[in-house]
């Protein structure tokens, strides 16, 4: 008898938890973002509310988060780390991000324009961001 109502325990459950996988995908709108209605075919966003933050589109001009431009002359020297690149410019080091890889080589002197990036997140995980708008050679 104890194996029956062990079955029977763990079917309930089985039985349960397929309910509730059902329920999530049903397309009902039950699992749809808070402030937008479903229909069929349609989805519509409420408003946003007057004290929403618009967040800057990636490279545009007017980007806040974007540092002011500077240049820097250095050499470059592989990272630390497979792929990545670092300039020494004096007693600083930059981690460089973006930029012509034709220009931007191991062993080479250049000149970069562009502007640190602090925030940015990356496994080079050495010097100081910078994203390269341009580079030369000198």
């Amino acid at each position: 008898m104890p194996h029956v109502r062990l079955a029977t325990v763990l079917a309930t459950g089985v039985l349960l938890v397929a309910g509730l996988a059902a329920c999530g995908a049903s397309g009902d709108g039950a699992g749809a973002e808070p402030g937008s209605s479903v229909t069929p075919g349609k989805t519509e966003q409420a408003p946003a509310p007057e004290n929403s933050v618009t967040l800057p589109v990636p490279g545009d001009k007017t980007d806040p988060v974007k540092g002011v431009s500077v240049t820097l002359q250095g050499t470059i020297e592989a990272g630390v780390e497979t792929g990545c690149l670092v300039l020494v410019s004096g007693d600083n080091v930059y981690g460089l991000f973006g930029g012509d890889p034709a220009v931007l080589k191991a062993g080479a002197r250049v000149e970069v324009t562009g502007y640190e990036a602090p925030d940015v997140i990356s496994f080079c995980q050495q010097g100081t961001p910078f994203q390269v708008e341009s580079a030369r050679a000198l």
